[in-house]
């Protein structure tokens, strides 16, 4: 593995992929706000695209995979490619969002962890 002192790692693309995720979360809180009248399923669309976006970066500074960034992925070619996607079939209710939200926000604690005991954050 790979030490993070030899990584791309930058302090303001970290700055962007939190703020990514949290704008994922207010996505799926306002997509989820039950005094809307009507709820736009290109939020959770965009909520995805968003939480994948952090979640890749962030595995890219911890270099390891995980299961939940490999579902992820299979939503986010859902929600960027329609019915284009390979696998058709890949389907992601409100609840699907929310678990990869919560997942790459335990990610991104664990990361942000790792970066201040390295001294890089």
């Amino acid at each position: 593995m790979r030490e993070l002192e030899q990584m791309t790692y930058k302090r303001s693309d970290w700055q962007i992929a939190l703020t990514r995720l949290t704008e994922a979360r207010k996505i799926y809180e306002r997509y989820k706000d039950p005094e809307r009248e009507w709820r736009d399923p290109n939020e959770l669309d965009d909520a995805i695209l968003k939480t994948w976006t952090f979640g890749e970066y962030a595995i890219n500074v911890f270099l390891e995979c995980s299961d939940a960034l490999e579902k992820l992925n299979r939503y986010r070619k859902k929600a960027s490619h329609l019915g284009y996607a390979r696998e058709r079939s890949t389907h992601y209710s409100a609840a699907d969002v929310l678990r990869g939200i919560t997942e790459m926000e335990s990610l991104r604690d664990e990361v942000s962890a790792k970066l201040k005991e390295r001294g890089k954050l």
